[in-house]
């Protein structure tokens, strides 16, 4: 896991996860309050180090290029500022709980994809939250030889300030039921079945995740937020109209799940 604080114009934390599938989760916290450059640092650590942990991760290497974080963590660096003191104490009550944790310390150029998510969520609206989708192009629109072609990726980023309530009852009500409050059908053979199938799901937060094959989690959708994913996606595509398959993997390696997403996916393009 790399982080990393920003607090130009706003506060931000940036957090790049690498599974042990080579996948990479890409997560952008904004922070709704001002504080020093070394509290962001702190606060991106923590927030990676939650979110991997809700995730069910229990082994972790963190990296950070504040080398004031990554001293004070291993006690080399006194600790002068009464808050950074209380920060260090929730660093060392957080990674307790995992089973193997290590803290690097690691130059600022080597970080830029954590910088990069930091610098993005510290200057988005304080009253917004949003998921954003950045599309890697590498090639143009119009067909020219270019040397070196990168293949076209699409990452999710989250981007969190606020919690919003989301009161549609869907296919994802049972599990949040189950996984956020231990709530199980009055039928047995239902909640045996319920049990079986949140296997594969994790809340962090308010949020339901799916994880895929390859271990990447996906965040889910209600059918009318799914037809707004589509809608984006199908956009986004220049000047080319996909067919159901490829407009339904876009929406996965976008980072979104729901069940009917092909059967939705044949719809949509009708």
């Amino acid at each position: 896991m790399h982080v990393d604080g920003s607090t130009l114009s706003g506060v931000g934390a940036g957090i790049q996860f690498k599974t042990p599938y080579g996948d990479f989760i890409n997560l952008a916290v904004k922070f709704c309050f001002s504080c020093t450059n070394n509290v962001a640092e702190y606060e991106a650590l923590l927030a990676g180090m939650t979110f991997a942990y809700d995730l069910g991760v229990r082994h972790m290497d963190a990296y950070s290029d504040s080398q004031l974080v990554v001293e004070q963590f291993h006690e080399r660096f006194l600790v002068k500022e009464p808050t950074l003191e209380i920060y260090l104490t929730r660093l060392h009550h957080i990674a307790s709980k995992f089973k193997e944790f290590t803290l690097t310390h690691i130059p600022r150029e080597v970080n830029k994809a954590a910088d990069a998510l930091a610098r993005l969520a510290a200057s988005f609206p304080n009253s917004q939250e949003s998921t954003i989708i950045v599309q890697v192009q590498g090639k143009p629109t119009v067909a020219i030889p270019l040397p070196d072609r990168t293949e076209d990726k699409v990452y999710l980023i989250g981007l969190t300030c606020c919690p919003i309530d989301r009161l549609e009852v869907s296919w994802m009500t049972p599990l949040e039921a189950y996984l956020a409050r231990g709530e199980l059908p009055a039928d047995h053979i239902a909640a045996r079945l319920l049990k079986e199938k949140a296997k594969r799901y994790s809340m962090v937060g308010s949020k339901l995740y799916r994880r895929s094959s390859t271990g990447a989690m996906l965040v889910c959708v209600t059918p009318a937020q799914a037809t707004l994913v589509l809608e984006e996606i199908h956009k986004g595509v220049c000047g080319n109209h996909p067919g159901p398959r490829s407009l339904a993997l876009r929406a996965k390696r976008a980072g979104y799940y729901w069940p009917t997403l092909m059967k939705d996916a044949v719809e949509y393009v009708r």
